[in-house]
Formats: C-alpha cells, structure tokens, sequence
C-alpha cells in the first residue's frame, strides 16, 4: 500500500470509525501489513469486535475461524444469543501482534447460520497499531452541576446533569440541554465529600432516544478535562480506583 494510499484509507478510518476513537480513546501510531499481517491473521486469532453504530452497538469477543479467497470467516459473538448482526453493519476489529494491539475497519459480507454462526469480511490489507485508553473509566450515577463558558469568558446559568461515567481524562453525563462539541464547561464535582470545579470541553454530545415511544430531550455529552491540575486528577483517579475496588469486592465486576 502506498503512502496516499495509507492516507486515504486513514481519512476514511477516522470518518467511518466509532465516537469513542474520536475522542482519543484509540491513538493512532504504526501500521502492520503485507506478509506479517497475513501470517498474523490465522484461524484461531482471538479478536476483540467493537460494533459502532446501532441498538447492538459495544465490544464482543470473536476469533478467526478460516480464511480463504481473501476473506476471513469470524465466530458470531454470543452473549443472550448470537449477535444478530447484517451483511453491510460495519465493525472494527482489534487483535494482538507481539504484545501491541492492532485496528482494522470490516463490513459484514454475509453470515452462516449453522451450529457454529459465522460472519464473512473482507480480509484487510493494513491494519493499524493503537494505544489503549491512558484512563480507567467507571459507571457511576451522581449529580454534577455545570455551567457553559461563553465567548466574551462569563459563566451561563448553572445547570444540574448527571455523571454516567468517570475517568481520569474525562466524564460521559446526561443533561436535559443541547451541548454543541467544542462548547467549554465548568463542571462542578462533589468526590467523597470533596468538592470542586473542572474545566471541560465537549467532545461528543448526542441525544438519548428512550422509551417505547422514542421519548426525546436528554443528551449524552462525552467532555474532556481541560486545565486540570494534577493533585485533581489525582484525586479522581482515586476515586475511580475505590469505586473499581468495592465493586470488585462485592462481586459486581
């Protein structure tokens, strides 16, 4: 593959790829192609799927059952059933080379029900090194409060969200109020009776459709800290690090 070669396919990457690589979650660094990616991708390859879009949409394990005529045949992730997955549904998949962790975008081509399901992709000529994310991230369900930083540096109004998740690079909430991606947040954040205020920028912000009836009006917004001092971080990441522990404790995890 030549380098505009290697370019384009990585502008289509970047635009076909899931949120969560959008907001740095995978970093993009080396590639493996040629012979060693084709000797790597063997029958038996465990592989992690990650659907993008969609209701089944999150990360499933799989593994290379054949290959053959430029194909490669993966098991049908099982959870509560097989994953009911379509031609043409677009995935990424990640696997390991010498201790690195390696993406490549696939397309469903067909699938095989059979007592063994299957899905056909196409088998990828490059393959891409990743970096996994710097920061743990935990579900967790707290009020937070914030308030939109506006052009001419004053405050908004103060506004109530909840925090879903929590890392030490950021927090997924859910507010009742559109959020536009580059909007700057001052989040107020209350960590085992510790309080205190994180600038953040918006990185993604979607509307949650819930219900049977496609209820509308609550937003899930990914934001990322921005001049974060370290001793906060620190007390973040010790606090994704007790809740981690006591859910570990009790089984949850």
């Amino acid at each position: 593959m030549t380098y505009l070669d290697k370019q384009v396919w990585i502008r289509k990457s970047i635009s076909d790829n899931s949120r969560e690589e959008k907001e740095g979650n995978l970093v993009r660094d080396e590639y493996l192609e040629g012979a060693i990616l084709e000797d790597t991708l063997q029958p038996g390859l465990l592989m992690e799927m990650i659907v993008k879009h969609g209701e089944h949409h999150g990360r499933y394990k799989t593994k290379i059952e054949d290959k053959a005529g430029g194909t490669l045949t993966i098991a049908v992730p099982y959870g509560k059933g097989f994953l009911p997955l379509r031609p043409g549904e677009k995935l990424n998949l990640i696997f390991v080379f010498e201790q690195e962790s390696y993406l490549f975008p696939a397309e469903i081509l067909n699938r095989q029900i059979s007592d063994l399901p299957t899905f056909r992709i196409a088998q990828p000529r490059i393959a891409m090194r990743i970096q996994r994310r710097l920061y743990r991230r935990i579900h967790c369900l707290q009020v937070a409060y914030y308030q939109m930083l506006g052009p001419d540096k004053t405050l908004g109004p103060r506004q109530e969200a909840q925090v879903l998740e929590i890392s030490g690079g950021g927090l997924l909430l859910s507010t009742n109020k559109k959020l536009h991606e580059e909007d700057i947040l001052l989040v107020q954040l209350t960590l085992n009776n510790d309080f205190f205020d994180v600038m953040c920028l918006v990185k993604r912000s979607e509307e949650i459709e819930t219900g049977s009836k496609g209820f509308r009006g609550y937003y899930r917004v990914s934001v990322e800290y921005r001049d974060i001092s370290e001793r906060e971080r620190d007390k973040i990441v010790r606090y994704v690090f007790d809740i981690e522990r006591d859910l570990r404790r009790r089984g949850m995890i």
